[in-house]
């Protein structure tokens, strides 16, 4: 009996190990980003005047504790007293039509009292909107795909260099994967394991209406087997 409930114990505390920061690993896409320990990660501003762009980044604890202005493709720290705190890669600044996008790779946080390491996000992104409300985007921005996946691009920049699109991956309303791709570059998205869709971004023109962006050789596969179901040589998205 006492091995018993030695046994049930430590699958008891594994368990509670497993979950713990689980609330933090999907953040939803605003400007602020919430960690663990209360602190916040905020997007305070971007500079999209120059092609050098750059964020200002808070790191935040009921007030501002460090703040930093990154470099689009700079790794950064930021830190409560003498304590690091957080670090990571702003890898990409994005501006759209109705807001300015970030990307970070390889945010670490750090625990203040002892150092290890207690959240670790391999893509966070952080966005400011333009306007006070987003409208819905129009119908040709969106593509309907197969087992209720849709493909929709969020918004074009074709003055950033080299020019960018956001695209964001959808199933039932819900969003399985994003990603912010450069001109001439090939992407995937992803559900869980099972590759979905890929694609490669070909060119970006302007439209009578707006920015049109052309995608080549989309390929979506079967979410459960993995078998090709559909493939579309040329998709034009506008936004």
């Amino acid at each position: 009996m006492k091995k018993l409930l030695l046994i049930l114990g430590i699958a008891l505390l594994l368990a509670v190990s497993h979950t713990a920061g689980a609330a933090s690993t999907k953040p939803k896409l605003n400007d602020t980003l919430e960690l663990e320990g209360n602190y916040k990660l905020h997007l305070e501003s971007i500079d999209i005047s120059s092609l050098e762009r750059s964020a200002v980044l808070q790191l935040r604890h009921g007030g501002v504790l460090d703040e930093k202005v990154v470099m689009s493709g700079d790794a950064f720290s930021l830190y409560d007293g003498q304590a690091l705190i957080l670090n990571g890669t702003l890898s990409s600044v994005f501006s759209g039509a109705t807001g300015n996008l970030i990307s970070i790779r390889d945010l670490v946080q750090y625990d203040k009292e002892t150092g290890a390491v207690i959240l670790a996000l391999d893509r966070v992104n952080l966005f400011i909107p333009t306007h006070p409300t987003v409208n819905s985007k129009p119908p040709t921005a969106s593509i309907d795909l197969k087992q209720g996946y849709e493909l929709t691009l969020m918004a074009a920049d074709d003055n950033s260099d080299p020019k960018q699109i956001w695209l964001q991956f959808t199933r039932g309303g819900e969003t399985i994967d994003e990603r912010i791709v450069s001109l001439g570059d090939s992407f995937s998205f992803y559900d869980g394991n099972s590759l979905i869709a890929n694609a490669r971004f070909s060119q970006i023109f302007q439209g009578a209406q707006g920015l049109m962006v052309q995608i080549m050789d989309l390929n979506q596969y079967n979410r459960a087997t993995g078998e090709p179901i559909l493939y579309l040589d040329r998709v034009i998205l506008e936004i």
